[in-house]
């Protein structure tokens, strides 16, 4: 009997002994902490805002996926929300090439809302680049491409795809002079307005976000429907980048006058800056074929015909 005892306190001794070392060479891995951006809708759900993140981790493949829980786990700020469903689980983030990362979710990443899905996609990539050694994310759902509202996959997605807001101390204001249509919406109206701007996203994105925020004088009409995304715009030898949403072409659409005042009203509010000639217009990342009944494969140029008298 004192032999089987013996026996068993040295097995026990060995499981000790064994549990000791594995604490040990945890313990031997350092941990390292970085302040990170992560990013989440924000109250209106309309656009994404960055929420800075202390990340504990112990190699950068591991801080790619600590910053996806946290982002899975949700915001912070009470006035944010969550831009991932926290039932959706985490399959794989992968190395496609050099700066490429693929990012694998279950289905539970998918709302039925495109937009939002879109949106979802950005946060995920946006937040990603924003780490050393990723240049590229591409976002799958159980290694399927997340689709479009015209059912293309959304594909790779770099940090200069998106250009959002962030917050900063200092601020200026500008004076902008935006177009909205008359009362038979067949007319653009300028309607100047003094906005407050900082250097951390581009003049030309304040201003379409004027135009999805409306009107403000009574005889001028919205031209745009308030929800309305903008993902990014990006200015290049004089010509205006605009990435809208999906929900661009739903919400915006339904007759030839009121795509046209869309249309123009960001053109030509885009064009009164001496640093953009022309406008090309991109849904979700990608050149679309048609909006409508006008065809988006071009850039605009601005069209006075359509300015009426100022109200």
């Amino acid at each position: 009997m004192k032999k089987k005892l013996t026996a068993a306190g040295a097995a026990a001794a060995a499981v000790i002994l064994v549990f000791a070392v594995f604490m040990l060479v945890s313990r031997g891995q350092s941990v390292i902490k970085s302040e990170c951006e992560l990013y989440f809708l924000n109250e209106s759900g309309s656009t994404l805002v960055a929420e800075k993140r202390m990340i504990h981790y112990h190699n950068e493949y591991d801080l790619r996926t600590a910053v996806i829980d946290e982002l899975i786990s949700g915001p912070k700020e009470v006035r944010n929300k969550p831009v991932i469903n926290r039932r959706t689980k985490l399959l794989s983030v992968e190395q496609a090439e050099e700066g490429s990362v693929v990012a694998d979710f279950s289905s539970g990443f998918m709302s039925g809302d495109t937009a939002k899905d879109v949106l979802s996609a950005y946060a995920v990539a946006k937040t990603l680049c924003g780490l050393e050694g990723v240049e590229r994310v591409k976002v799958t759902v159980e290694k399927n491409d997340i689709p479009t509202a015209e059912g293309k996959p959304i594909g790779f997605l770099s940090n200069e795809d998106i250009n959002l807001s962030t917050d900063t101390n200092t601020s200026e204001t500008r004076e902008v002079v935006l177009y909205f249509a008359d009362k038979e919406k067949k007319h653009l109206i300028p309607e100047t307005r003094t906005i407050k701007v900082t250097d951390q996203q581009p003049l030309a994105q304040y201003i379409i976000n004027e135009l999805i925020k409306g009107a403000e004088l009574p005889e001028h009409y919205d031209t745009l429907d308030p929800e309305t995304i903008l993902i990014g715009v990006n200015i290049t030898d004089n010509i205006c980048f605009v990435n809208m949403s999906s929900n661009f072409i739903s919400k915006n659409g339904g007759s030839k006058e009121k795509e046209l005042t869309a249309v123009y009203s960001i053109v030509n509010s885009l064009t009164e800056l001496n640093t953009i000639g022309r406008v090309q217009f991109l849904v979700d990342g990608k050149r679309a074929d048609k909006f409508g009944n006008i065809s988006f494969g071009a850039p605009f140029e601005r069209d006075t015909m359509l300015i009426g008298e100022e109200g």
